[in-house]
């Protein structure tokens, strides 16, 4: 059985789908048939995910007539630059690809950002389609057109606001996932009903066993949930004026600490451990009572999840890379924290001092 959620922006001259099932590369096919037919089809996928799926899916395409095309680029977040970018846009202009090309992204979150940068950009534009595989793509990365490349800076420094033409969510493809890749997803799942609704985070803590065994039908609940929750939040609010801002919970220190490891603890868990020191904060500051900072700590604890911040990292060189945070205003950091569990509270400015004393006792 498939899911779908519709996505609409005002003045609803434009919307799509997310689509939710098993085995569905077939549908995807259908899809660009009837919507696409007269475009040349690109499958971009990294060499790890793309040697699992991209063949099965071209053969999909291929079935219903359709002209598709397969480019590879090495696997990691340091894809996620201008040097990538740039290789995959040459080959595309050698190949002939112009503006009738739809671009499907296959993979993870940085097929996602990377891929819809590109169509974003390229001729100007071009069509692409998100088809995530990774936990953490399905219920974040893939919902709401953030697309973007890193710099050395920070992260998703350069980029844009580009809708896909669909998001289709094969949750089949977590079969192959190693676990500590659906672990960096659930960080993201558990954000994601911390800010929102408490009563899908009562859900993730007491199915916690089901959840991590795979359990198929409340694999499909928490991410229908999930993708829910975003893409209401994106129809309100697509351009981060106000509302999206709820998204950035764990991200502020979850970020600065992805950086500073050279990307070497994955993103997930770098939110998981902003969570953590975020919701220091929140309790530090009497926005979050101690009952609620446990219950969130003990869910983290559930899941496995990392919650405490690399000892071999300074406080002033996690608040030097939050300063350069692309949320901030005019230089001033801004935090997205906790009232309450499925209360998030948007653009709180905290001081440097209770940042550094959060940081430290979460070492």
């Amino acid at each position: 059985m498939r899911e779908r959620i519709a996505i609409k922006f005002p003045p609803q001259s434009f919307s799509y789908q997310i689509e939710i099932g098993n085995n569905i590369f077939k549908n995807i096919a259908i899809f660009l048939k009837q919507h696409f037919d007269n475009h040349r089809i690109l499958i971009l996928s990294d060499n790890n995910v793309g040697s699992i799926y991209s063949n099965t899916l071209l053969n999909e395409l291929i079935k219903l007539n359709l002209k598709a095309e397969i480019i590879l680029f090495p696997k990691g977040e340091y894809s996620k630059s201008y040097k990538t970018k740039e290789r995959i846009e040459s080959r595309m202009i050698k190949s002939f690809f112009n503006r009738s090309t739809v671009l499907l992204a296959l993979g993870g979150g940085v097929t996602g950002d990377l891929g819809g940068f590109i169509a974003a950009t390229y001729m100007r534009g071009i069509p692409y389609i998100q088809i995530p595989t990774s936990l953490l793509a399905m219920v974040d990365s893939s919902i709401g057109g953030k697309v973007a490349i890193n710099h050395s800076f920070g992260k998703n420094l350069i980029g844009a606001f580009y809708q896909p033409q669909g998001v289709f969510i094969d949750i089949s493809t977590l079969n192959t996932l190693e676990k500590k890749d659906f672990l960096n997803g659930m960080a993201e799942v558990i954000k994601t009903a911390l800010i929102y609704d408490s009563h899908f985070f009562n859900y993730l803590l007491e199915n916690h066993k089901k959840i991590l065994s795979l359990n198929p039908t409340s694999l499909k609940k928490i991410i229908y949930n999930a993708c829910s929750i975003k893409a209401n939040i994106v129809m309100k609010d697509e351009k981060e004026k106000g509302l999206r801002k709820l998204l950035n919970y764990g991200h502020t220190i979850g970020h600065a600490i992805e950086i500073l490891s050279n990307y070497h603890i994955p993103h997930g868990f770098c939110v998981s451990i902003g969570m953590n020191v975020e919701n220091r904060i929140s309790f530090k500051k009497g926005l979050l009572s101690f009952e609620n900072y446990s219950k969130i700590l003990d869910c983290l604890k559930k899941y496995n999840l990392p919650i405490k911040v690399p000892k071999n990292i300074k406080p002033s060189s996690l608040i030097s890379k939050m300063k350069i945070d692309k949320k901030n205003d005019n230089g001033i950091i801004n935090f997205t924290l906790l009232s309450k569990i499925g209360k998030g509270l948007i653009n709180q400015n905290i001081e440097s001092e209770l940042i550094i004393e959060s940081i430290e006792e979460c070492k």
